[in-house]
């Protein structure tokens, strides 16, 4: 199995994750602009994933997948 996410995420998505069978992989850019990471995501087992960054990068967000900034004073 492989999933591309063709759009950023500000983080992992857990939903895509469960989706994999052992040995599944996911390709995603992870982070907020100006820094993102594109990252290959690989299960191991059931409850474990390796993390890979291949490079760092800038892509557009996935549709309500935004930044959101957190209100502060």
């Amino acid at each position: 199995d492989v999933i591309a996410v063709t759009g950023s995420s500000t983080m992992r998505i857990a939903d895509l994750e469960q989706q994999l069978d052992i040995g599944g992989r996911i390709f995603m850019v992870i982070g907020v602009s100006p820094v993102m990471k594109a990252t290959l995501l690989t299960r191991v087992n059931k409850d474990d994933w390796t993390e890979e960054i291949l490079f760092e990068t800038e892509v557009p967000a996935l549709i309500g997948a935004e930044y959101k900034p957190e209100f502060s004073f």
